[in-house]
């Protein structure tokens, strides 16, 4: 699960790095990924049922918080 969070770091500031979009998304996207990303850490450190809610709440969130901001970006 660590590694599948973290590759979504340089996956989700590509389209800053393209030109896409803007340093705006890509610090935004950077934000959300790293969270995503300690909330897979913190559920495989503790595997209980607060690390899990933490981590589904984060997969639940991050995709859309991902594409407003980029919608955003564009407007």
């Amino acid at each position: 699960m660590i590694l599948f969070a973290s590759v979504l770091v340089p996956v989700a500031i590509l389209p800053t790095l393209t030109g896409a979009a803007g340093r705006l998304y890509g610090a935004e996207a950077l934000l959300f990924s790293t969270l995503f990303l300690l909330a897979a850490i913190r559920f495989a450190r503790r595997r209980d049922s607060s690390g899990a809610r933490w981590l589904f709440a984060a997969s639940l969130l991050y995709l859309p918080l991902l594409w407003a901001t980029l919608l955003i970006n564009r407007l």
